[in-house]
């Protein structure tokens, strides 16, 4: 399992992620920005103030708590395996169901 962890703002703007295995990214009190597409081939749990997250395949959420808005965006399927606790508003755009 790949693991981030980060405190302010968690960003990743420079490259995409390609990410075989599952994913955890715990960025605190701060808002996760994941805004270029990026693949996340196996689960990817979310913890933070907020989290937008574009991806370019199917995308399963594992346990996940985000104290703000959740979006999230994809040209494949979302599922989830874990509880995801959003406190804000949350948009999905699915690609395929």
């Amino acid at each position: 399992m790949r693991r981030l962890h980060g405190a302010g703002r968690w960003r990743e703007c420079a490259q995409l992620f390609d990410v075989g295995g599952a994913t955890s990214i715990d960025a605190g009190g701060a808002t996760i920005t994941l805004d270029k597409a990026s693949n996340f081939g196996s689960s990817i749990a979310l913890k933070g103030k907020g989290a937008w997250i574009v991806n370019t395949s199917a995308i399963v959420l594992g346990k996940s708590q985000i104290d703000g808005p959740l979006t999230i965006t994809t040209s494949g399927a979302i599922s989830q395996v874990g509880v995801v606790e959003v406190t804000g508003n949350t948009t999905i755009a699915a690609g395929a169901t």
